[in-house]
């Protein structure tokens, strides 16, 4: 298990430092909590706000042990309320490789991968199924002439492990892939970073996700339409609402001065409002903010002016920001794709903020 830490110092710099790599006993929740808190003890760190972890259920277990550490050192922010934070990029990968495992898709996936491994002689993967199809697709004429010029080409090609040679069907499947993954590889790419912030665009990139996925729900594309369908039932699973997701992702976008509270709302009634979800996601996510600062208050009010909840209240003076944002953004998705041609919530925002409306969009 490889343990590591991010924080910020004094002089406001992000760090992170790997802590630990070591085995571990077993893969139960509890082991894994406490070979955490026996590391945690080993760094004299006693301050904990949130740990990231994958899906695993085990990992649900060992959260629900440390929280009862936490509690113990006296340092649970809200119980521990905020400490779980399911790691976007894996649910990203479930709600991606869910749909790959489609028959088609799969088919096609691996026959144009199968092509791939002969013509290089070596049985060994490529990082991402996004970056195969992209450059095997580049060279789909180089494919089709070594089919004519190579005889045992088909013949091996027919044999386990592989699926057989592509057929144009199958290009043609690759390609949509192609187009489909693009988004989500480049999302990944996004949220990965360990050298930037990344908790105050987690919002943003999910709910671009939500509006991207209803955008291809109503394709004219029937196979496009229908692999967003099966998306979106895994997105909701994961995304749905406030009690499926940490609302520090919320928290962070309202602190951030470029936005505040007023973007967050506007989201929610973008994302939220054609099914009357986006009011009481609206009051959940406010109580939740009233809470946090209660809390923090509590703990530290020695040091902090006697201040009312205008915190949030605040957020109808707040501006967008300057032009230099779209500047900052990290690794820019190509808005020129044919299937991203639209406004992005941040837009849509910018639009409403200086008196256009997004609903004629």
């Amino acid at each position: 298990m490889c343990l590591t830490a991010h924080f910020v110092d004094a002089n406001w710099n992000l760090h992170k430092r790997i802590l630990n790599f070591c085995p571990i006993s077993g893969h139960k929740g509890e082991e894994i909590g406490k070979c955490i808190d026996r590391c945690l003890l080993d760094w004299n760190i006693g301050t904990i706000f949130s740990i990231t972890v994958d899906n695993a259920s085990s990992n649900d277990g060992a959260i629900v042990y440390l929280q009862k550490k936490f509690d113990n050192w006296g340092n649970n922010i809200l119980g521990g309320k905020y400490v779980h934070v399911r790691c976007i990029a894996h649910i990203i990968n479930l709600v991606v490789q869910d749909e790959l495992k489609g028959n088609d898709e799969h088919v096609a996936i691996s026959r144009v991968r199968g092509a791939v491994r002969y013509i290089r002689s070596s049985p060994a993967r490529w990082n991402s199924t996004y970056l195969m199809l992209e450059s095997a697709i580049c060279l789909k004429r180089a494919f089709d002439a070594y089919d004519e010029v190579d005889l045992a080409y088909r013949i091996d090609l027919s044999k386990k492990p592989y699926d057989g040679v592509p057929n144009e069907h199958d290009w043609e499947r690759s390609k949509l892939l192609l187009k489909f993954l693009k988004h989500f590889y480049k999302l990944t790419l996004r949220i990965s970073g360990s050298l930037y912030v990344t908790s105050n665009i987690m919002f943003h990139e999910i709910s671009e996700v939500d509006m991207l996925l209803k955008q291809w729900l109503e394709s004219a594309d029937f196979e496009l339409s229908l692999m967003a369908k099966r998306m979106k039932e895994k997105y909701d699973k994961y995304w749905g609402s406030t009690e499926k997701m940490n609302m520090i992702l919320y928290y962070a976008v309202i602190l951030d001065p470029r936005h505040k509270l007023e973007f967050v709302e506007f989201s929610f009634d973008r994302m939220y409002g054609s099914v009357g979800k986006n009011e009481t996601m609206k009051e959940q996510v406010r109580l939740g903010l009233y809470d946090l600062f209660d809390d923090y208050k509590l703990r530290h009010s020695n040091n902090l002016p006697d201040i009312s909840k205008s915190l949030c209240s605040s957020s109808n003076s707040s501006t967008l920001g300057s032009q230099d944002m779209s500047k900052k953004r990290l690794c820019e998705a190509d808005d020129k794709s044919e299937m991203a041609i639209r406004l992005s919530l941040k837009q849509e925002f910018k639009m409403y903020k200086s008196g256009g409306s997004w609903r004629n969009i």
